[in-house]
């Protein structure tokens, strides 16, 4: 219980009070991985895709929403019982890279949420990435990313919780190599080649919606920067979007957990 102590504070402390105590249940299921969480490969007749499955599914899809900070640009009811509320059953969200050319029509990153129902409300169950984002990030990649969530090692205040972890393992075969990124993400924005033969790709992607069959951009970038080294395998990986900051030190299985609470 230690492990997701902060995680409770920042539920319980100004952050709307314990009405969100889902929070705490949510993260506390990252300590006890193999019994509420599972990540694997989806495979159907058109796409092979990553599945994260919450096995006793408690985040409520108003607070997950919340937290997210963007819209969904497409979502469905679930046709409810004669006794039932009609209540969400599925989100699916679209990000593209915004130095892209209006006129370009390639699609956007597409990843999907999935929920349970119950009584009135729509519980978040299983969590899908469209086939190209399941190149880069495996299941071998994305689970040791979400075990190591779970973490003693923290500061919290009324500002921001800054948490520290260790990977107790990342597969080197899992992690995406700078050939992989250019063929699925295509050109970054800016890149940084450095004397040693290093290389860094900055990318900087937004949420869209639709409109009038138009995708249009919500104003919720999401900067990722990735560094390689000189044989082009990745060495770092940060991602800012919103109040949050990830930070992975792939050498040393470390990283760190930047999330601003007030501003």
């Amino acid at each position: 219980m230690l492990k997701v102590l902060g995680l409770l504070l920042v539920c319980c402390i100004g952050l709307s009070g314990c009405r969100y105590w889902v929070l705490y249940e949510f993260a506390d299921q990252f300590c006890e991985f193999e019994e509420y969480v599972e990540i694997s490969w989806e495979e159907n007749e058109k796409a092979k895709q990553v599945k994260i499955g919450f096995h006793e599914p408690v985040l409520n899809r108003y607070i997950l929403l919340r937290y997210l900070n963007a819209a969904p640009f497409n979502s469905v009811l679930k046709e409810p019982a004669k006794t039932q509320k009609q209540v969400y059953s599925r989100d699916e969200f679209a990000i593209r890279q915004v130095n892209l050319a209006p006129n370009d029509r390639a699609d956007p990153f597409q990843f999907t949420l999935t929920y349970h129902p119950l009584d009135e409300h729509a519980l978040l169950e299983n969590a899908y990435l469209d086939t190209r984002l399941s190149q880069l990030f495996s299941p071998a990649l994305v689970e040791p990313i979400l075990r190591s969530l779970c973490s003693d090692d923290y500061d919290l205040s009324l500002k921001q919780l800054d948490m520290r972890f260790q990977l107790s393992t990342l597969p080197k075969q899992s992690l995406p190599s700078l050939h992989e990124l250019n063929a699925v993400f295509g050109s970054a924005e800016h890149t940084t080649t450095h004397i040693t033969g290093e290389q860094s790709l900055r990318y900087t992607f937004d949420f869209v919606s639709t409109n009038q069959q138009r995708w249009q951009v919500q104003q919720k970038p999401i900067i990722m920067q990735f560094d390689f080294d000189s044989n082009d395998q990745l060495k770092n990986l940060y991602i800012h979007y919103h109040k949050y900051s990830y930070w992975l030190d792939v050498d040393n299985l470390s990283g760190r957990l930047l999330v601003i609470r007030r501003e």
